[in-house]
């Protein structure tokens, strides 16, 4: 059942590039992905993941394109779309993009939410960071438990949720969307130490450049802070969390 339903939403799956240093702007796509753990790392730029609904607009985490200056989007085809900012809820981290076009049916969004069982197989699609092809990746795992966090219903799986993954749909065996990929769990650094580290090394500064018209000055302290994070983004943890399916469909009603 699993590689048909797979298949089934495989075409609906995308990858979301969103600008957050507007001087990237005309920076072509495939540039900003084959350098996306150094714009990533210093805040210039996210590269996450997005899913078409039935009703044209695409989803995804609202972290990722927050700030943005430009959003695209990357389909299975290799093809890139244009994505505006429509509506978003950032306690729910979720957006309402709309694209210039669509390229497939798009996942059906039911106003009867499913209800979710401890132990039942759940999957996801998404782009890892530093995946470069563009079919988005399978990733299969165990539904662990519901919880509320405030107003946030939320979702925890057992399952292989990368830095990129955030904004995937989560899915049944059905097919039934559950959730909105929000974060993997990490392994966190002490603040102090973290602290100790930027501050003692920002005075020795360096310049990267990206294009001939774009560079960033950068301290010895980022780059110790930029490799603290990239190790924690590495760091595979098998457990991250889904907003509820929801929450979208308030966002949707609205």
């Amino acid at each position: 059942m699993l590689p048909y339903v797979a298949e089934e939403v495989k075409e609906d799956i995308c990858r979301i590039i969103a600008r957050l240093d507007r001087r990237l702007n005309d920076v072509d796509i495939q540039k900003i992905i084959d350098n996306v753990w150094s714009l990533h790392a210093m805040g210039l730029a996210n590269v996450g993941t997005g899913f078409l609904i039935s009703n044209g607009y695409v989803i995804t985490a609202y972290h990722v394109v927050k700030n943005a200056g430009r959003i695209d989007c990357q389909i299975p085809s290799g093809n890139e779309i244009h994505l505006d900012l429509f509506r978003y809820s950032e306690p729910y981290d979720i957006a309402l993009l709309k694209p210039e076009i669509t390229w497939s049916r798009g996942v059906n969004i039911s106003r009867r939410v499913p209800t979710p069982t401890k132990g039942e197989l759940v999957f996801t699609y998404g782009y890892p960071l530093g995946y470069r092809g563009p079919e988005p990746i399978l990733s299969v795992g165990f539904l662990s438990g519901v919880c509320e966090e405030g107003s946030v219903k939320k979702l925890v799986a057992n399952i292989a949720f990368n830095v990129g993954n955030s904004g995937g749909p989560l899915f049944n065996l059905r097919g039934q969307l559950l959730g909105i990929v929000r974060a993997k769990y990490y392994v966190a650094l002490d603040p102090m130490l973290r602290n100790i580290l930027r501050e003692g090394l920002s005075r020795i500064v360096f310049r990267v450049q990206y294009t001939e018209r774009v560079q960033y000055p950068v301290t010895l302290g980022d780059v110790i802070e930029r490799l603290i994070k990239w190790v924690a983004d590495n760091v595979q943890v098998n457990i991250g969390e889904a907003v509820s399916v929801k929450h979208l469909i308030e966002l949707l009603s609205e």
